[in-house]
């Protein structure tokens, strides 16, 4: 994954330098710490290992895309409450 930035000016050249950050995310059974390989004045390179970088077995079928269908349960606003329980104490 490569994220660009905006270009800075450089001291060497009067064209400015565009800017880049790049995680290459490699495949591992545990999860580890990122590295960092390498920044050349223009591009930072980090490698990460972990078990989302693996890839699948095989491409997904029909039938793994189908999701099952779920009962949705209602469970009420969080912020409702904070404001029900707000006006009770000012109540009093």
């Amino acid at each position: 994954m490569t994220l660009y930035g905006p270009p800075y000016p450089s001291s060497i050249t009067l064209e400015p330098t565009p800017q880049a950050f790049t995680v290459n995310l490699l495949c591992a059974t545990e999860m580890s710490e990122p590295e960092f390989k390498s920044y050349d004045g223009a591009q930072a390179i980090v490698e990460w290992s972990a078990p989302s970088g693996c890839g699948f077995a095989g491409a997904p079928t029909d039938e793994d895309r189908k999701t099952p269908e779920k009962e949705v349960e209602s469970v009420g606003s969080g912020i409702g409450w904070f404001f029900l329980l707000f006006v009770f104490s000012y109540g009093d």
